[in-house]
């Protein structure tokens, strides 16, 4: 794999990237807005400059953000969360992950509740994380690269890796992690390059 001079690299199931396309989006498209958001973590650094208010808050919501699954993902948040939808809010979500590999195994990801949310309100939301085309631009832009210098790697491979590819960038599937030998055999195309583990990924590059 030549002339990669840089690498977004998912680990976990969502990089920062999707946080920081997420915001921008907001600043940009919703400024001064009422913003649910459901995440597992504090991203108010991340969001400087947004009016966050959680499931508590009693007033007018005028868009729900989905962010990384946690334990916080109670019925009860969700619920809310569903209502304002109806009600007329905005649908935004961070990526479209439908599980990943924590200590204790595989576990439901944040696209998971939000294809619920999507079935059960009627609302496509607007995705800013993996597998949409502005995810992998934010990410190639903060790199200061263009698209074909820039490889993703990751174990999912249609919203890591075929995603990326379909944007220009290389794929790189690493069979560790979330990965599942029958994805890639169901998968809707083939990724550039399938190594064992991340530490292979440098030798693609030299």
């Amino acid at each position: 794999m030549s002339q990669v001079d840089g690498l977004l690299i998912d680990i976990d199931g969502v990089l920062s990237v999707s946080w920081v396309a997420t915001a921008a989006h907001l600043r940009r498209h919703h400024p001064g807005a009422k913003c649910l958001l459901l995440n597992s973590g504090d991203l108010s650094e991340d969001m400087e400059g947004i009016d966050l208010v959680d499931h508590a808050y009693n007033g007018v919501v005028d868009v729900v953000v989905v962010g990384g699954a946690g334990l916080n993902f109670t019925h009860v948040e969700l619920n809310r969360a569903f209502g304002h939808l109806l009600d007329g809010a905005t649908f935004v979500a961070m990526h479209r992950n439908l599980c990943w590999r924590t200590a204790s195994g595989m576990e439901l990801d944040t696209g998971a509740y939000v294809a619920a949310l999507e079935e059960a309100s009627g609302l496509t939301p607007v995705v800013h994380g993996k597998p949409s085309e502005d995810f992998f631009a934010t990410g190639v832009a903060e790199l200061g690269l263009t698209a074909n210098r820039v490889a993703m790697v990751g174990g999912d491979i249609e919203n890591d890796v075929l995603a990326a590819q379909r944007c220009g960038l290389r794929g790189v599937l690493v069979r560790t992690g979330k990965f599942r030998p029958q994805a890639l055999d169901r998968a809707s195309g083939r990724p550039d390059h399938v190594v064992d583990s991340f530490a292979e990924v440098p030798e693609l590059i030299d």
